[in-house]
């Protein structure tokens, strides 16, 4: 993963690896994502944060046995987990401000629309505020390029905490407009078309 190797804040050697793959799952259960200290700037509860720990945990494993999703895992050369994302496919529709806003193909218009979806990333607490999440998020773009190219998806999206929202904004995501699933989180997209065109000029 060479977008993470160099980073002055990890001098050791930064990987991802398939879950089914790591060597040490004792690391699972020392991970969290729950910030340090929750402020009133975050909207998201602790209970929040835990439930993205106990995915991790939990389900992360089993569901990549039963090939509900594909998580990854981003390691340092200690076997330390910095951040995890998981992928899966799916179908969207999606409202036409988005449509208009983006590179949806018009013959795909008021359609359910074939997607690659990340329902689950988080950071480790220690790694949070330094750059590893849009990193990895660059990182992803690979993975979602190439699984598009395979399978056949014109839009990558992602279910996000309501903390997470401004973070997906700045790097160009936008809500789908479809009803959220739960009160606070946001259902956010960016076209498959437009990655593509970032990840060349990058």
């Amino acid at each position: 993963m060479k977008s993470l190797i160099g980073n002055p804040n990890l001098k050791n050697t930064v990987r991802s690896v398939r879950i089914e793959r790591l060597e040490d799952y004792s690391a699972l259960d020392r991970f969290t994502c729950v910030p340090r200290q929750l402020t009133s700037s975050h909207v998201n509860s602790h209970d929040d944060y835990l439930l993205i720990d106990d995915f991790l945990k939990h389900k992360a494993l089993d569901f990549e046995k039963s090939h509900l999703f594909r998580t990854k895992i981003i390691v340092d050369g200690h076997g330390n987990i910095l951040a995890f994302y998981a992928l899966c496919s799916g179908t969207r529709m999606v409202y036409r401000k988005f449509r208009e806003q983006t590179h949806v193909p018009s013959t795909a218009r008021n359609k359910a629309i074939p997607t690659i979806e990340m329902i689950w990333f988080a950071v480790a607490t220690e790694h949070q505020h330094k750059g590893i999440g849009r990193k990895t998020l660059q990182h992803i773009y690979t993975d979602v390029i190439s699984a598009a190219k395979i399978v056949g998806a014109c839009i990558f999206i992602v279910e996000a905490t309501a903390d997470a929202r401004f973070f997906y904004e700045q790097n160009g995501f936008k809500d789908i407009g479809e009803p959220h699933k739960a009160e606070g989180d946001v259902i956010l997209g960016v076209s498959v078309a437009d990655l593509e065109s970032s990840c060349e000029n990058s």
